[in-house]
């Protein structure tokens, strides 16, 4: 994909008379240069950590952008609750209702509405589980994003 239209290089200090084929190598090279597969607005899947007791995970690619149709760059995320920990929950009344529906070690869809985003920095806010659960360390999250750097 071609970043620049032959009617726009004067525009950008090209001469008229350059070819084509030079702008689009010089797009190739911004893309490598980037490691992305273009620098438009595209769709992606990331696969992020999630930090000990923190419901927070930083994307890659920036900024966040939603396609014009769209009002939420995040298209679908989902998350591995966590097993609780020597101390956390234990004998409490939630610890028993997650583990008899099994909830610790699913996976589990997450609200894309429900996530609090910052579209320049990439950092996401996980929305709290009603029972206190939160997302296992060490695992990753599924997402997708529309981003555009």
């Amino acid at each position: 994909m071609n970043y620049l239209l032959p009617s726009e290089y004067e525009q950008f200090g090209l001469e008229t008379s350059t070819p084509e084929a030079w702008a689009g190598a010089a797009s190739v090279l911004i893309d490598a240069h980037c490691r992305r597969a273009s620098l438009a607005v595209i769709q992606y899947v990331e696969r992020q950590r999630v930090s000990r007791d923190r419901n927070v995970v930083h994307l890659t690619f920036l900024p966040l952008c939603a396609l014009a149709s769209a009002t939420n760059p995040i298209v679908a995320m989902k998350g591995r609750y966590a097993m609780p920990r020597r101390g956390e929950l234990q004998g409490d009344m939630t610890h028993d209702v997650a583990r008899a529906f099994s909830l610790p070690g699913t996976w589990a869809a997450i609200d894309p509405t429900g996530i609090d985003f910052d579209a320049n920095t990439g950092e996401l806010t996980l929305p709290a589980n009603p029972l206190g659960l939160t997302y296992r360390s060490g695992d990753h999250l599924h997402g997708g994003a529309r981003g555009n750097s």
